[in-house]
């Protein structure tokens, strides 16, 4: 190694402080050059500064007679002198006095050495006066002894500004014109280095990075030059969170720290135990990544090479100390290695008051606060600093002694102005003013006086110069989560679940508190900022996801907690605090399994209260009862529970992840004495409450006690005794809001009291007229339906803040429940200028607008006003997307404007749909970058996407079938892409499987329809589907099973229960439909008024030929929307054939207790049900089928002509229409033309079967059987009627008619087994029916049969013609001996 490397490294070597690696680095270059004098100089100065002071001055004595070197000598002589513990008072006068003389003969290399002797002892003054001497003035440095002068006075200037000289600042912005005219290869490194610390003394940090990557690479050789770019990558990622403090700008730190492990990873390449390296790594570990057992492996390391580096350095090891003891969330192994750093450090520099005062704060830290103690009356004794009487204070609170603390901070504030208190001074006296006093206002408002002076701190310091990484003792992250977690003392706790029922008591609405307290704002921001900056801090994340839940923000407190799962997929406290969430999102299941992931990854975490607690209210909340009870009285037993830990203070609670929290302790209370309530041990209950009442007396968590003690006095209906409960609160309460808030809450719901219910919220605008109490005196009308009062109060509250949206909001749709539209629409339209006029330059539109429009445009929709709804959405389109929330307004607008679209421009909807897709394809994408952790909200955002694909498919499925011949690829193309957002997406499963449907792809759309009900079971146009298409490929038996699981699952989905009844009868299992019908009407009390239900009810009564039953109940369902259609049309099949039979037959006269037959009074009632029909007739042709059967029915000439022109009318448009097909050949039967008829009815054998002409088609049969039997042509008459029977096995005509073509051949045994299978499908309640089958056991000789079956038709029809004489009688005969 040359002279030129070697100074270089060693004068880094003096810098830092590293004097043990200095002396091994000058003795290594002696051994290898020889005693150079400069180098043996130096190795003196490394000796002298280990505290080898005689070897020193031993080795400075040899060159006392060199003349060269006598001034540099003397001067080191004299301060090692100095620098000794027994100073020679004598010498050092004699030193004194021969310094003039020395520096007078001494040459120019002696002076420069003397110089940089100087600048490294501090002494500022004489280095630059030395340095003049050899620096020609005005004249620019040339010679090699020059540029080394000017080198030592770039030095001096740095560290006179690195020690606040304001003049030295100014010089340092003229060292950039002197380095720029000169090559930086032709400088010294050390020189260059100058240049780099004064860019960081002027905040110029990225030009600082920019030397250094010259130096490295112009200098590979020079390893500081990799170390200081590592340390300064690192810096500025620290020093961002001070910048960033008052405002919420990002700090982008993530590039800057990977870019500081890689230049630190190629120092360590190059020398394993570099400290600098190794500091990097292992502040990186402690605060980037969340590894505590890593890290600590790491601070061992640095450890050790400490100690073996530079084993006698005091401030090194302070340094680290102070560091790691800050970013260590006081881990009980770092906390120990600090300690053994801080001992050496205090045993090689024992009068160092600032090592001193760090071990009383380690102490502390490790919670021995009787040695911390000790520790600072020590201190105290040393020096009368502020520091060490506020830490005695600390020691005080946390050891319970309050009055003390309270005496010595009134001391502190005699004898220290407010200018020299310090944050956490402030802080002392807010943890006081809690725990003292209770008062939450002056704990407030010191947090508050806190927070700004560490604000001012942060200024001062970021103004300053701040050694990298030094910024962290300043930051002192410990103290700001101290002081997040303090402001969390105000976070208002959630109302407790109810004492019978363990669900919330709906004393409040769970959902997102509109305003966050200031408080609470303050706690988010540090929070946010520690996170953003420590990533690697465990705390944050679990403070944040605790606020957010408390906020009823659950998606983000969800959010953050899996952003810890993803850095450490087996951290405990994060699961059990998820199980916590999912508690309060009432989802036990999820809580269950998270609890039971955390036990996996750490047995000893069901030791904690926290996860006993959280375990207890999921059992609770189960209905475990035993269980519950059982658990919660252990719970009970801990003394965390009962007796608080260490309050809210400067002790470990801020760094414990398991920490009970004051409403965790009171939801313990309340879980018990919900469980002894609902075990009816109610005495029990009240003893546990009133114990916490004294416990919680005067906190937050009170309310929930009281809100807890009156729904006890409700569930035993003392209801008096409640409010008087809730009255007792004072209204300089903090919490007197939120009692009357519960107090109203019973007074509407349980004493039915409007009047005091609305009291309560007058009360709180009197006391205090704010926004949110007036906006909850406007919601308290909405509530009892109120909303003209409604609408002042929010007017009231707008007055105080006109730029609130959400109160916008409220008042827009309290002017809609008014129905004074154009009230709202006015509101809204200048609600919308007056948010537009308030947008920040460089926006076009705001969110707040956006949302506006939204409210707006729905109220146009709802108004019918589509145009107006479409310019206002319109406009609220971004012109510029700045973001993504941009883009994620806009997919909402586009979403809504395709509703619009859909009723005013249907083309255009799928243009619409289409951009809304492509957008949140922005937003997945974004969202999927930036949120790789939060797999939840990811998931989200792609069932949005997919949801909008769903609907893009369904409209071409929907409005472009029969006019887009690419209707069915598109509809299916979309589909498909929704599927791949969500393969969970139920609508796009059954819109491909109609697809499939209607392309006739039947095995395709089975599949689909089974993947749908595997997915959701109860869905049931997919079940339905299913059993169409196996019905239709003649599984009749196997169509029924979806229709059963889905009705077992769901009893009143009367769709399914209707398909479900057309299939039992088409399989000839009527009997089962009484049993679903009980099921629908035994799982809803209510179902006897639902509509659905009845039609059912009337659909079996009319296949079972229950006419007078069927009429009543298709009559209560035919003003239903949904069903009234289909059951006009029974209604009106029924009038015209109540007896089911063929209208052109000649009726025999029936019995008086049936509608009449065939009269006018039919045909009228039909009239009348056609004409209710017609405007909600869902198949115009079906409706004209049945207007031509009501005209057919008048028997009337002119009508039957009118009839059949219109049914020829309608089969010139369908030749295949065979409602029509059958009309017609009705017609033709009345006229006797049968030979018409019968050539029309032929047709019918040729057409194919469909779901939809299924009646009809067996009709048609029916008649055509008919004929053939007439004109005995029985044969072909079986044929049809078994064709019918194989498609409707309970069809009973079919059967009638098959023994009537047994009775025209004399088969009156076969005639008999027909008429006896049709009589049972009948229900044995045709009396027709009952006469043949009669006649035919009459003329079987089988008597007794007969006169059943009589007496059977006579109980029905008494009055029924010729069944008495002709076959009653002649049976009873016929039987007599």
């Amino acid at each position: 190694m040359s002279s030129r490397d070697f100074k270089p490294l060693l004068y880094f070597y003096i810098r830092r402080g590293w004097h043990s690696q200095q002396l091994k680095f000058c003795e290594n270059f002696i051994s290898k050059k020889g005693k150079d004098p400069v180098s043996v100089f130096w190795r003196a100065y490394a000796l002298g500064m280990t505290d080898r002071i005689q070897e020193c001055l031993r080795e400075l004595r040899g060159f006392e007679a060199r003349k060269d070197m006598q001034y540099p000598v003397t001067l080191a002589l004299l301060f090692f002198h100095q620098r000794d513990a027994r100073v020679d008072e004598e010498t050092v006068d004699t030193l004194n006095a021969q310094l003039q003389v020395a520096e007078e003969v001494t040459k120019e290399a002696g002076l420069l050495l003397a110089a940089r002797f100087s600048l490294y002892i501090g002494d500022y003054d004489n280095a630059m006066r030395l340095t003049e001497r050899v620096l020609r003035r005005g004249a620019s440095p040339q010679t090699p002894t020059e540029m080394d002068a000017k080198g030592i006075e770039l030095w001096t200037y740095v560290m006179r500004a690195m020690k606040g000289g304001a003049n030295d600042r100014r010089r340092l912005s003229e060292i950039d014109h002197f380095m720029k005219s000169r090559s930086l290869e032709q400088l010294d490194v050390d020189m260059v280095m100058a240049w780099v610390r004064a860019h960081q003394v002027l905040k110029r940090r990225q030009e600082a990075l920019g030397v250094l990557n010259q130096v490295i690479a112009i200098h590979p050789w020079y390893l500081p030059g990799l170390t200081e770019k590592a340390v300064l990558l690192a810096s500025i990622a620290g020093i961002s969170l001070m910048q960033s403090f008052k405002d919420d700008k990002g700090a982008h730190i993530e590039k800057e720290w990977d870019q500081s492990m890689d230049t630190a990873q190629r120092a360590l390449d190059n020398d394993p135990d570099n400290l600098d390296a190794l500091k990097v790594v292992t502040v990186h570990a402690f605060t980037q990544d969340y590894h505590p057992e890593g890290a600590i492996h790491k601070l061992e390391n640095l450890e050790r090479v400490l100690n073996m580096k530079e084993p006698t350095s005091g401030t090194i090891g302070y340094e680290y100390a102070s560091i790691f003891a800050r970013i260590s969330c006081r881990h009980p192994g770092a906390l120990q290695i600090c300690g053994r750093m801080l001992d050496n450090a205090y045993e090689n520099n024992p009068g160092d008051l600032q090592i001193l005062e760090e071990r009383a704060h380690l102490q502390i830290y490790i919670g021995n606060y009787n040695q911390a103690t000790k520790i600072f009356r020590e201190l105290s004794k040393k020096s009368q600093t502020p520091a060490a009487l506020e830490g005695m204070i600390v020691c005080q609170i946390l050891e319970g002694q309050m009055e003390d603390a309270e005496a010595q901070i009134e001391l502190m504030l005699a004898m220290h102005s407010e200018e020299d208190l310090s944050p956490e001074f402030k802080y002392l006296q807010a943890i006081i003013a809690l725990r003292s006093r209770r008062d939450l206002r002056r704990h407030e408002a010191d947090l508050n006086d806190s927070k700004m002076l560490l604000e001012r701190k942060f200024e001062q310091l970021t103004a300053g110069w701040v050694e990298p990484l030094h910024e962290i003792v300043f930051q002192n992250p410990d103290f700001m989560m101290q002081l997040a977690v303090s402001y969390l003392a105000h976070l208002e706790s959630p109302m407790p679940a109810s004492l019978t029922t363990g669900s919330s008591s709906g004393n409040e609405e769970q959902r997102p508190i509109e305003e966050v307290p200031p408080a609470i704002q303050s706690a988010i921001s540090i929070l946010q900022r520690v996170q953003r900056q420590y990533p690697g801090f465990l705390i944050p994340y679990i403070e944040l996801s605790r606020c957010y839940s408390s906020l009823a923000k659950y998606d983000e407190a969800t959010r953050i907690l899996r952003s810890v799962l993803s850095m450490q997929p087996n951290c405990a406290p994060a699961l059990v605090m998820l199980a916590k969430l999912e508690v309060s999102r009432s989802n036990t299941t999820a809580a269950d399994r998270a609890l039971e992931q955390a036990v996996s990854f750490d047995f000893s975490v069901r030791s904690y209260p926290l996860f006993r607690l959280v375990q207890v209210t999921i059992r609770s909340m189960q209905g475990r009862a035993e269980d519950a009870t059982a658990a919660a009285e252990a719970l009970m037993a801990l003394p965390e529970v009962k007796e608080p830990g260490p309050e809210e203070g400067p002790g470990r609670m801020h760094t414990d992840s398991m920490r009970l929290t004051d409403d965790d302790r009171v939801v313990a209370f309340i879980t018990l004495a919900a469980q002894l309530s609902k075990s009816k041990r109610l005495k029990e209950a009240d003893k546990i409450l009133s114990e916490a009442k004294l416990a919680f007396a005067g906190t937050p968590q009170e309310v929930q006690v009281l809100v807890a003690s009156s729904q006890l006095a409700v569930e035993r209906k003392e209801f008096d005794r409640a409010i008087r409960m809730l009255d007792k609160i004072k209204e300089d309460s903090p919490t007197f809001a939120r009692s009357q808030i519960i107090k109203a809450d019973i007074l509407v719901n349980h004493m039915r009291d409007k009047e005091g219910f609305t009291n309560c919220y007058h009360k709180l605008v009197d006391i205090e007229p704010s926004v949110k109490n007036y906006s909850l005196l406007g919601e308290a009308y909405l509530r009892i339906l109120n909303p003209d009062s409604a609408v002042q109060a929010f007017q009231e509250a707008y007055k105080l803040d006109k730029t609130n949206a959400k109160l916008r909001t409220k008042i827009g749709k309290a002017f809609i429940a008014t129905h004074e539209y154009h009230s709202a629409i006015d509101f809204y339209e200048q609600a919308r200028r007056e948010a537009a006029a308030s947008v920040h330059i460089g926006t076009d539109i705001s969110a707040e607008t956006v949302l506006l429009s939204h409210d707006l445009a729905r109220l146009y929709l709802k108004l019918g006003r589509l145009e107006s709804a479409r310019r206002v959405l319109e406009g609220a389109l971004h012109r510029e997307q700045k973001d993504i929330s941009d883009i994620e307004q806009d997919v909402q607008t586009l979403m809504l404007l395709s509703e619009v679209q859909a009723l005013n421009a249907p083309s255009d909807v799928v243009a619409t749909l289409r951009k809304a897709r492509d957008f949140q394809k922005e937003v997945v994408n974004d969202t999927r970058a930036t949120m790789v952790q939060t797999s939840d909200i990811v998931e989200r955002e792609r069932k949005r996407l997919s949801d909008i694909c769903e609907k893009l498919g369904a409209w071409c499925l929907e409005k472009r079938e029969g006019k887009d011949p690419n209707a069915f690829v598109d509809g299916a193309s979309f589909l498909g892409e929704a599927l791949q957002y969500n393969a969970q997406n139920t609508k796009a499963m059954y819109g491909l499987a109609r697809i499939h449907h209607k392309q006739n792809e039947m095995e395709q759309c089975k599949q689909q329809c089974r993947k749908l009900l595997s997915a959701d079971p109860s869905d049931e146009n997919s079940a339905v589907m299913l059993s169409d298409v196996l019905f239709r490929e003649g599984q009749v038996e196997e169509a029924v099973e979806p229709l059963q699981k889905l009705l077992k699952i769901s009893p009143n989905n009367y769709v399914a229960l209707e398909r479900m009844i057309m299939l039992l009868r088409r399989i000839g299992r009527l009997p089962e439909v009484p049993a679903y019908i009980s099921s629908a009407e035994s799982h809803d009390k209510r179902s006897g008024s639902h509509a659905g239900l009845r039609y059912c009810k009337g659909l079996y009564a009319r296949y079972t030929n229950d006419i007078v039953t069927a009429i009543k109940d298709f009559n209560l369902s035919r003003r239903d929307t949904t069903w009234g259609g289909e059951a006009l049309v029974h209604m009106i099949e029924l009038y015209l054939n109540p007896d089911q039979e063929g209208v052109w037959e000649e009726r025999e006269g029936g019995g008086e207790s049936v509608l009449p037959d065939g009269t006018q009074d039919h045909i009228a009632i039909a009239d009348t049900l056609l004409r209710e029909l017609k405007p909600i007739a869902k198949d115009p042709r079906r409706y004209k089928v049945l207007e031509n059967y009501v005209l057919l029915a008048t028997r009337n000439k002119a009508s039957s002509d009118r009839a059949m022109q219109s049914f020829i009318e309608m089969l010139e448009e369908d030749t295949d229409y065979l409602p029509a097909v059958l009309g017609m050949a009705t017609g033709f039967m009345m006229e006797k033309n049968q030979h018409k008829a019968r050539n029309l009815l032929k047709r019918v054998g040729n057409m194919e079967l469909t779901k939809f002409d299924g009646e009809d088609f067996e009709k048609a049969n029916l008649l055509l059987a008919k004929f053939y039997v007439d004109k005995t042509k029985n044969d072909l008459a079986q044929d049809l009627c078994k064709r019918c029977l194989a498609q409707n096995k309970s069809c009973s005509q079919a059967w009638e008619i098959l023994g009537l073509a047994m009775e025209r051949d004399v088969n009156y045994e076969h005639a008999a087994d027909c008429y006896e299978k049709a009589w049972k499908l009948e229900f044995e309640a045709s009396a027709s029916v009952g006469f043949k089958l009669a006649f035919s056991y009459l003329k079987c000789k089988k008597y007794v049969l007969a006169i059943d079956v009589c007496e059977k038709v006579l109980a029905l029809y008494p009055d029924y013609p010729r069944i008495r004489d002709e076959i009653l009688r002649k049976s009873q005969l016929a039987l007599r001996p």
